[in-house]
């Protein structure tokens, strides 16, 4: 389903919760995404502006493996449950009187914007720190000022050992693919942190990330990993694109 296709048919939702699956994860969208957030499970909402519609569109989601305790929570709460073949779940009559979107649409926009504005506010200190104090105070600040670092950092440390595991014919294939990527996105990240080229690092993230997938998908298949830490890999990855793909909004 295009952007497009899934922004018309969020104006004609007036009272239920779209869920559409897209590869591993269920996703909602705009108003969708509101009352899935609000009404049935607590969930991080992304932004993110699409050129080919010019404006904003607003979404979240989660794992599919996790679609079965949402239904659960959804007969608790005495919504409604329709499945549109393998690709598509409506949950039914969430929307209640009073409901505001665009109340809601400003103050997700408003938490978006709120970091980047504490980033370029504190990227500016570093020339009255102490030049014996900087490097740990540099530290700190790309701690604030690039979460998706620390967040790639952490994965890499998960993945590492994993790989080390592969047989001894695919250490030197598979796996040293694999860890080159995930150097290689530790790269461009803190290259675009300083870079007037940021965009075009970012970009080249979400390849890397794309190609990690396929690989990590790859081991799975030849069970060199379990499918739980394939699921890991990809909430991961797909938390990691989102960050990059806000970051690049802000650039």
């Amino acid at each position: 389903m295009t952007v497009q296709e899934i922004l018309d048919l969020e104006k004609t939702n007036s009272s239920d919760i779209i869920l559409l699956k897209e590869g591993m994860f269920i996703r909602a969208y705009n108003s969708s995404a509101m009352r899935l957030s609000t009404k049935v499970k607590t969930l991080k909402v992304n932004t993110k502006f699409i050129k080919l519609v010019g404006q904003t569109v607003m979404y979240c989601g989660f794992p599919e493996k996790l679609l079965p305790q949402l239904r659960i929570q959804c007969v608790e709460k005495k919504y409604g449950w329709r499945e549109h073949g393998e690709k598509r779940v409506d949950i039914l009559g969430v929307a209640m009187p009073g409901e505001d979107y665009e109340a809601w649409v400003k103050d997700v926009l408003s938490k978006a914007e709120t970091p980047n504005v504490t980033a370029k506010k504190e990227i500016n200190d570093f020339p009255g720190v102490p030049v014996g104090d900087q490097h740990v105070e540099r530290a700190e600040k790309l701690k604030t000022l690039a979460p998706v670092i620390e967040k790639h950092y952490d994965l890499i440390k998960w993945m590492i050992p994993k790989i080390s595991q592969f047989p001894r014919d695919q250490r030197f294939l598979l796996a040293d693919r694999i860890e080159k990527y995930l150097l290689d996105i530790l790269e461009l990240l803190l290259a675009a942190m300083y870079s007037p080229r940021r965009k075009e690092y970012l970009l080249e993230v979400n390849h890397k990330i794309d190609l990690i997938r396929l690989l990590t998908r790859l081991a799975k298949d030849l069970k060199y990993v379990s499918v739980k830490a394939y699921d890991y890999v990809c909430q991961q990855f797909f938390e990691i694109g989102c960050m990059v793909g806000g970051w690049l909004k802000q650039s």
